[in-house]
């Protein structure tokens, strides 16, 4: 009988723990079946769902699309603390003349002589790529007793001196925190930063340069408040106070809320100007206890705080245990959130667990980036448990597959629907769903700037100018000049961004129109994408501003669009696209093309109209300068038509003889044929030049070319004729630097905007040849000649564990150099048996030199800085040592130029070339790993062990960088290098589209052997394609 029971005792205890463990199994099992992202809970209710990560992160495009999936905000782990913008060992000084000439904030109490360079490279080109991925940012952060520079509070920034007095410290202090706005907020990408962590953990700040000055303060550290009080300045100076706030960030914060609380109303007092408080959340599954955490969120809420979760990670036990943790603190703030908390942002601190900081834990809710943890339901449960499912047409990301639309409807296979035709001419392009238009971000042409939508204005950013191809695609051209709407970097992945470029007619600015159910409203596909992905407004957003994308076709109201024409004297562009109310289409008296047009009213005639023809006179006022690029089977030629008239042109015709040019394709003009005659005319945009100014277009030819070819060029003020060499003027110009790389060139010195000097010595006649004529490779004493200087620097031997050790290089600097003036670089690499010394600069008889002085000279090129580096990363000069400079250049040589000189420290002013060895590392190092670093590539019979083309495509699977250009020679007799250069990049374009042969790619063969006849004209070629 005892034995009976016993066993029914155990068969009970069985079947419970059965029906437990069914339960579990059950559990979990929904949780994974309720499963929304965190874009579609949490970043759709909060209005941000964040994440840490680093620049490097940033740059893989498949990482950012996974982080995109949860997140809409990222805060850089270090890149904008104070050590990282001015340097930890040592400060780097500069004359107050100079910061105020770099933009820096020079407080009229500053009395010192020299402030420390802020270094903003890294932080410009985060900015940049969360600009161009649709990604908000947090600065975080600007004070901190943890990672600021010891000599940061010291007197002549020297860490061996005294603390500096309060009053200098001031000054220091409002000189950094304005410098650092100014600067984000001066960028066209400023406006990705939305949130400042301007104080951090002045609660926990020991022994610190803070203290040091000002005293121990915890709730009314007087440094704290001005530093907000500079930084709200620096937002009403820019009028963004209701765009970006402030905040205070802490840990522990659960453990000192009172204090907390002191502090934040202290830096309140007389001015709101600190939002409210950053809960770091450190947290760990044995401390604190969820309810602990609670309520110091809800006596933050209760002062009346704004509060966001900043820096998120929990240690824990295992799955089990974080899963448990999870839930009630996220279901705990989703309540607080619910009963009207004011909390706006939850920041996980890290992509995943192999990203974290804390060593040996798994505290995040992603085992690797893009892949969640049990851990991730939970937490989405604990949302929909509070708040319900989300709304199927709310914002969010996506449906099930992750970053970017907001398209909850189901993908179809594919746009089916038949192909649509509008008439060329302008545009405005609206979206019926939100009444908003396609407009270019800050209405701005340099550069690339994303496209938005917004409210209808009639501004030039919101008018498109349709040009229909021959193959059902058409083109679209901003009214601010000759740029196109661009796929960025001709991605074939949702959530690429869409924006404008310099136009050329590619793939990536090529859309087409299909029709929908509903008449006059279409979907625009990408080419990039074969027309896979269409113009998607950004997870469903209806705000100003919210960026355009390009997504999988869903034929959701967020991927629809409406055009409507920009007819004069109507009102196109204004909220609600009812044309003809009156208005004055958004511009000046109704006329297009304001500023010096004297044209009518764009419209009159109707649209689609041929431009009527221009009656010859004596002279057209007009000059035509033109450069061909050839690359053996085929040439690009770049025209620019400047008016020096005295008045503007309305309307031109270009004639360019048949028998000397072959014009298979063209871009921004109309193409005819009349008898010997290519016949170009404008194109609507394009038809009208005001004096002083120009308009630029190419056309792409097959087979040989000349130098020079024959053209007559009308307008209805007469005519020009003329020929002359490629890169020259031609007919009676007027114009003092006739080459349309010179002078106000952005990339050539920062000297945007202003009048280039006339150069006496002007006749630019360099081309790419076949062999080097005299005039360039001659040496150049006295006025015209650069200085070659020996430089040392330290690096790291890659062979030795890191350990330092000095290394040499070759500097060529331009005549006139002058460090007020910015400068490209080019890294020039030797080969296998040679150092920093084989291309010969070291005296005023080197080729490299000389080449470059006359490049300069003549006004064929804005000269720039040529570094001969030893391409060996140690000093055992190993051959093995040639794979590994790549760490060199990012680590020690790149920064060492950047800071001795003055240089323009970005990717798109940098090149790097070599000749055989060097020439594979170009393509090893400069493009399979440091594109980040180079925009423009060059290979000079590149050496037997360079990577593959497939290889090169395979590296380069998902890269955001734009490949400016990759240029290669080789001589044909070449035994050691001919066959392995071929196979590394001879036809990389038919592998990778991201060369195009033509545009961004060229391969130059020759008679010609393994040596210096080919390597230096090599360098004579790169030099003229570099920078342009």
């Amino acid at each position: 009988m005892k034995k009976f029971n016993v066993k029914g005792i155990i068969s009970k205890l069985l079947i419970m723990l059965l029906l437990v463990s069914t339960m579990g199994v059950c559990f979990k099992s929904n949780v994974r079946a309720a499963s929304y992202n965190l874009m579609e809970t949490y970043g759709a209710k909060y209005g941000y769902s964040g994440n840490c990560v680093h620049t490097f992160m940033l740059r893989n495009q498949s990482t950012v699309n996974a982080i995109k999936k949860d997140s809409n905000i990222v805060t850089l782990g270090n890149e904008f603390k104070p050590d990282y913008l001015l340097g930890s060992r040592s400060a780097t000084l500069i004359s107050v003349d100079e910061a105020k000439r770099l933009g820096y904030y020079i407080p009229s109490n500053y009395k010192e002589s020299y402030v420390p360079k802020i270094n903003f490279s890294t932080v410009d080109e985060a900015m940049k790529l969360c600009y161009q991925n649709g990604l908000k940012m947090r600065g975080h952060t600007l004070v901190w007793h943890s990672q600021t520079p010891t000599w940061f509070f010291r007197n002549g920034f020297s860490g061996n001196g005294g603390f500096v007095n309060q009053s200098t410290m001031d000054a220091r202090l409002e000189f950094y925190v304005k410098s650092v706005l100014n600067h984000v907020y001066s960028s066209q990408y400023g406006s990705v930063v939305v949130y400042w962590d301007v104080a951090n953990e002045i609660m926990h700040a020991q022994n610190s340069g803070w203290e040091a000055v000002y005293g121990n303060n915890k709730t009314n550290a007087s440094y704290v408040k001005k530093a907000f009080n500079y930084a709200y300045e620096c937002l009403e100076y820019f009028k963004l106070t209701d765009k970006v706030k402030l905040f205070y960030n802490d840990y522990n914060t659960y453990m000192v809320v009172n204090d907390e609380i002191k502090l934040v109303n202290y830096i309140n007092q007389g001015k709101k100007v600190c939002a409210g408080i950053g809960m770091q959340s450190h947290l760990s599954t044995s401390y604190p206890s969820v309810d602990y955490y609670t309520q110091a969120l809800n006596a933050f809420i209760r002062a009346g705080f704004e509060v966001q979760i900043t820096e998120l990670d929990i240690k824990n036990n295992g799955d089990n245990d974080l899963n448990n943790y999870c839930y009630q603190l996220f279901k705990n703030i989703n309540t607080a959130k619910k009963n009207g908390g004011n909390i706006s942002c939850i920041t996980w601190w890290g992509p995943s667990d192999a990203e974290t900081w804390l060593s040996g834990q798994k505290p995040l809710i992603w085992s690797n980036i893009g892949v969640s943890k049990p851990a991730y339901d939970y937490v989405v449960k604990a949302y929909t448990d509070v708040f319900g499912n989300p709304g199927q047409g709310g914002s969010g990301s996506g449906s099930g597959s992750g970053s970017g639309s907001g398209s909850s409807e189901t993908a179809p296979s594919g746009n089916t629907n038949a192909t649509a035709h509008i008439d060329d001419g302008w545009y405005y392009i609206k979206n019926p769903a939100t009444q908003k238009y396609l407009t270019v971000e800050g209405n701005k042409a340099d550069g690339w700037n994303s496209v938005v939508i917004s409210s209808g204005t009639g501004v030039d950013g919101q008018k498109w100018y349709v040009t229909n191809r021959n193959d059902g695609y058409v083109t679209l051209t901003s009214k601010l000049g000759n740029i196109m709407m661009d796929v960025a970097n001709g991605e074939d992945v949702d959530g690429a961004n869409i924006g404008t470029y310099q136009g050329y007619g590619g793939n990536a600015q090529q859309f087409i129109l299909k029709a929908t159910s509903t008449n006059g409203v279409y979907t625009i596909g990408t080419k990039s994408s074969n027309a896979a992905k269409y113009l998607d407004i950004y997870e469903k957003k209806t705000a100003d501003g919210t960026n355009v994308v390009q997504w999988t076709y869903n034929g959701g109201a967020n991927q629809q669009w409406q055009f409507e024409k920009t007819d004069a004297g109507s009102q196109g562009g204004s909220t609600g696209g009812n044309e003809g109310q009156g208005g004055n289409g958004g511009s000046t008296g109704g006329n297009e093309g304001q500023g010096g047009s004297t044209g009518g009213n764009e419209g009159q005639g109707g649209q689609g109209q041929t431009d009527p023809q221009p009656t010859p006179v004596v002279s057209s006022g007009l000059s035509l300068e033109y450069s061909i690029n050839s690359w053996g089977s085929g040439y690009q030629v770049t025209y620019k038509i400047s008016n020096n008239s005295g008045n503007t042109v309305d309307g031109w015709t270009l004639k360019v003889n048949k028998n000397q040019v072959n014009i298979d394709s063209c871009w921004n003009v109309n193409l005819e044929s009349s008898g010997d005659y290519y016949v170009i005319t404008p194109v609507d945009w394009n038809k009208s030049i005001a004096n002083g100014q120009s308009i630029e277009f190419g056309s792409i030819g097959v087979g040989q070319v000349g130098s020079s070819f024959d053209y007559v060029l009308e307008s209805a003020a007469g005519s020009t004729t003329g020929s002359g060499s490629a890169g020259n003027e031609g007919g009676n110009s007027g114009s003092t630097g006739g080459n349309e790389n010179q002078g106000g060139n952005e990339s050539a010195g920062g000297n945007e905007g202003q009048e280039p000097t006339p150069n006496p010595h002007y006749d630019p006649t360099a081309k790419i040849e076949n062999s080097i004529p005299s005039k360039y490779s001659s040496a150049r004493y006295g006025e015209g000649s650069g200085t070659i200087v020996n430089i040392s620097y330290t690096a790291h031997d890659t062979e030795a564990n890191g350990r330092t050790y000095t290394k040499k290089a070759n500097v060529y600097l331009p005549a006139g150099y002058s460090p007020d003036k910015k400068y490209n670089v080019l890294y020039l690499l030797h080969g296998i048996g040679g150092n920093e010394n084989e291309w010969g600069m070291t005296g005023n008889n080197s080729t490299v030199k000389a080449i470059m002085d006359n490049l300069s000279y003549y006004g064929d090129i804005d000269s720039f800085i040529v570094v001969t580096p030893n391409g060996k990363a140690s000093a055992s000069g190993s051959t093995n040592s040639f794979y590994n400079f790549g760490a060199e250049l990012r680590y020690d040589l790149i920064p060492y130029i950047d800071s001795h000189y003055s240089t323009n420290a970005d990717r798109d002013h940098r090149a790097i070339a070599g000749l055989s060895m060097g020439g594979m590392q170009t393509i090893n190092i400069g493009i399979g790993e440091c594109v980040d670093l180079f925009g423009y590539f060059g290979a000079f019979s590149a050496a037997p062990t360079s990577n593959a083309a497939s290889k090169t495509a395979s590296l380069l699977s998902g890269n955001s960088y734009p490949i400016h250009y990759f240029y290669n020679v080789c001589g044909l007799q070449d035994g050691i290098a001919y066959s392995s250069h071929s196979q590394a990049a001879k036809n990389l374009p038919s592998v990778c589209n991201q060369f195009v042969s033509g545009q961004n790619y060229m391969w130059q063969e020759l008679n010609g052997g393994h040596d210096f006849n080919i390597w230096y004209l090599g360098f004579y070629n790169f030099a003229q394609i570099a920078f342009k």
